[in-house]
């Protein structure tokens, strides 16, 4: 009965299957055979095509370090010029101060106005103002040498300015002095010539 039911169900089946058969179109090849060739080509320009892209971006890369560097050292040159306006401005003032100092004592010298005594006391007074901004000139001089104080740009700017003001106020400090001892002569002429 086995023998029967195998033999059966093949029948059945043998109906209902159908073999392929292999179809070959020559011509469906040739166009396949045509595009892949196509494609190849695409992506053989696509990759000389990345590259090339990727050449140019490793040079614009070293652009962008070169320019960086350009603009750094541009910087750090406009810095220093910065500084050296500073350093300038703070050697002028420390002239100026000076000039001023000898000025005002020639001043009280040639009015007549003062005693000895007062005379050393007007001295001693410039004195101690030029002696302060003498000082600020040699620690400015300290540090525009790099290797005596241990400084970034930074802090060596912050000083340089603090020494610029120092010596701006210095000349300044001399000046008043300057118009405060003339206005002593002057209020002492005057009482000297009009009397009491």
């Amino acid at each position: 009965m086995k023998k029967l039911t195998t033999l059966l169900l093949l029948f059945v089946f043998a109906y209902t299957i159908q073999a392929q058969f292999a179809v070959t179109d020559p011509g469906a090849y040739a166009y396949h055979a045509q595009m892949v060739q196509s494609n190849v080509s695409i992506l053989t320009k696509a990759k000389e095509s990345i590259q090339q892209a990727q050449q140019t971006y490793e040079e614009a890369r070293e652009q962008t370090t070169l320019l960086t560097d350009a603009r750094d050292a541009v910087t750090k040159i406009n810095n220093t010029l910065n500084d050296l306006n500073k350093v300038k401005k703070t050697i002028y003032y420390q002239k100026i101060a000076i000039n001023n100092a000898d000025n005002a004592i020639e001043f009280c010298r040639k009015s007549d106005q003062f005693s000895k005594d007062e005379m050393d006391m007007i001295i001693y007074n410039f004195t101690e103002l030029l002696t302060a901004s003498n000082n600020t000139i040699s620690l400015l001089n300290n540090v525009l040498k790099n290797g005596v104080f241990k400084m970034t740009d930074a802090e060596r700017i912050e000083m340089i300015n603090k020494l610029n003001q120092q010596s701006k106020e210095t000349r300044y400090d001399v000046d008043r002095l300057y118009q405060t001892y003339t206005r002593i002569a002057q209020q002492r002429s005057m009482y000297k010539t009009f009397g009491k």
